[in-house]
């Protein structure tokens, strides 16, 4: 039996390979959404709703491969981002971040835990660490509220931002 040439490989593979990247699809980059509701100058403590809510718009289906936090305020304390699907009652800022009521518990999609910052001199960038993440957001948009795990005091004029990049599944409906 003769061995197959590179060639005739490639070729019986080509179906195969465009169906991954069927599958895959293709790259999406949200936009650069800066954090609302931020109580600047406020003292926060571990496990506080930083800032209120915001929605992120976004492929109804796929995988969040990158999510970049930008914090111009210069502190990089550890910030978990609660995703939903649905909407839900935010919790007040500098308050204990809790669920209104145990059903909003069963919209998560999870957070992003951005708890390794670089210091760019004025600025810290982090990636966070516990992508990539699949998730469902029916109506295109993830709801979202920050929760702190140490203890920011933004200045006034320092919002943090966030970013996601996406692989959209091209089998959403």
């Amino acid at each position: 039996m003769a061995l197959a040439t590179t060639q005739e490989l490639l070729l019986d593979l080509q179906p195969l390979l465009e169906r991954v990247a069927e599958r895959l699809g293709s790259a999406f980059q949200s936009e650069v959404i800066p954090i609302p509701g931020i109580g600047t100058g406020s003292a926060y403590a571990a496990g506080d709703a930083f800032w209120g809510k915001f929605q992120i718009g976004v492929p109804k289906r796929g995988t969040i491969i990158t999510a970049i936090m930008v914090d111009p305020d210069d502190e990089g304390i550890a910030t978990e981002v609660y995703l939903s699907q649905a909407d839900f009652t935010a919790t007040a800022d500098n308050s204990a971040f809790t669920f209104s009521d145990t059903a909003e518990a069963y919209t998560t999609e999870g957070y992003l835990l951005f708890d390794v910052w670089k210091d760019y001199g004025s600025v810290r960038v982090s990636e966070a660490s516990n992508v990539p993440k699949q998730y469902w957001a029916p109506t295109g948009r993830l709801y979202c509220q920050c929760v702190t795990r140490g203890a920011p005091n933004i200045a006034a004029g320092k919002i943090p931002r966030v970013m996601l990049r996406i692989l959209a599944d091209t089998e959403a409906t």
